[in-house]
């Protein structure tokens, strides 16, 4: 069985943030990924470092694989996906800042 984790280097950046960094801050978490099946366990991974660090994670976890990327470039329905995340997340920080 292949557990399927963040690498190593990524952890390593982490461990550099101050522990309150992130905290209250609003994230959007994205990654790319050879296989479908890998995504879901990415998405629990990186949930659970955005609430060690008390992050707010917004709006969907966004996943691409290389059918995302033609011709080396973002498609149109992934920089949809991201754009739509985007605008929840700045409208949500908006509406925070008028409270």
């Amino acid at each position: 069985m292949k557990i399927v984790a963040i690498t190593g280097l990524l952890k390593h950046l982490f461990d550099l943030f101050e522990m309150t960094a992130l905290q209250g801050k609003p994230v959007l978490i994205f990654a790319t990924g050879k296989a479908e099946a890998h995504g879901e366990h990415v998405k629990a991974h990186l949930r659970s470092l955005m609430g060690f660090f008390k992050a707010e994670v917004c709006g969907d976890f966004i996943y691409a694989m290389d059918g995302d990327f033609p011709d080396s470039q973002p498609s149109a329905e992934l920089r949809e996906r991201i754009d739509r995340q985007l605008a929840r997340t700045l409208a949500m920080v908006s509406s925070r800042r008028k409270t």
